[in-house]
């Protein structure tokens, strides 16, 4: 499992294929929101949103190149991890808030790219 002082790489620079698995141990083992920045580093060092393209383009390590995945399709290869973190205000019941990846990566994320190529051929 990947420790806080690993240094992960920029997107296209990942040496080793995607794991949704690896993805998953690195959002369980956090305790709190702010810890969540070495989940999404992983994820980005593998995918990045298309501006023009509609989409995303996915880093593949094992053929050395990057490949278009179209806007509906994305949810079958970032699958939606969840983690839950409670806070305990002064007065009143504690409160939950959810950190979705996918979400966090389709709407929030602010890392877009514009394709210089035609991903659709070689």
């Amino acid at each position: 499992m990947a420790t806080q002082a690993q240094v992960i790489p920029k997107f296209g620079e990942q040496k080793k294929a995607f794991s949704i698995d690896e993805l998953k141990q690195l959002i369980v083992a956090v305790k709190s929101m702010s810890d969540l920045n070495q989940a999404k580093r992983y994820l980005c060092s593998y995918f990045i949103p298309c501006a023009d393209h509609h989409g995303v383009f996915w880093w593949d390590p094992d053929s050395k190149s990057l490949k278009h995945v179209i806007d509906k399709n994305i949810g079958k290869l970032i699958c939606p991890i969840t983690k839950a973190f409670y806070t305990q205000p002064e007065q009143g019941p504690s409160q939950k808030t959810e950190f979705k990846i996918y979400k966090w990566f389709i709407v929030e994320n602010t890392d877009v790219c514009n394709a210089t190529c035609d991903p659709y051929k070689q």
